[in-house]
């Protein structure tokens, strides 16, 4: 059971937000026998699924406990889909609902975005010249290339 979840882009979180986040969870722990409580980082270094430790203020020492754990994005849809490359589905049909959005509705515009641009600029270095897969790749190759599902965009 989840008690407590955290989703953040990597970095964003100072230490005193860390630090009363872990101790907001210590405390769910101590509430509740059956919680796990996940911080889940959208960007991660790496898939991960691993206990979050803290290290304690002026010390070396660390706090940890097996039920708070630091997630990768694609591991937490794995853990509450049960499918290994759920985030990598999402992250691939994203684009299309986007598109089905944006010509169903007449009022819906997208504003003008040079990140585009630079994306696709940036895909075309992998050899992807197909404009409407290169922002997928260029998003894998900027963060994703450890995620499940991802190595399936390797050519």
């Amino acid at each position: 059971f989840i008690c407590l979840l955290m989703i953040l882009p990597r970095h964003t979180m100072n230490a005193a937000a860390s630090n009363d986040t872990f101790i907001k969870m210590m405390n769910q722990m101590h509430m509740d026998d059956d919680c796990v409580c996940f911080l889940v980082e959208v960007i991660a270094k790496h898939h991960q699924n691993i206990i979050w430790e803290k290290t304690i203020k002026n010390t070396k020492d660390k706090i940890r406990q097996r039920r708070i754990r630091r997630v990768s994005i694609d591991e937490f849809y794995s853990i509450v889909t049960s499918e290994e490359d759920a985030f990598f589905q999402i992250c691939m049909i994203l684009p299309t609902v986007i598109e089905k959005v944006l010509s169903a509705k007449n009022e819906v515009q997208a504003p003008e975005d040079t990140v585009y641009t630079e994306l696709y600029d940036t895909s075309r270095q992998y050899g992807m010249t197909d404009q409407d897969n290169a922002l997928l790749l260029a998003m894998y190759m900027l963060g994703f290339s450890e995620y499940n599902g991802f190595s399936k965009m390797i050519r």
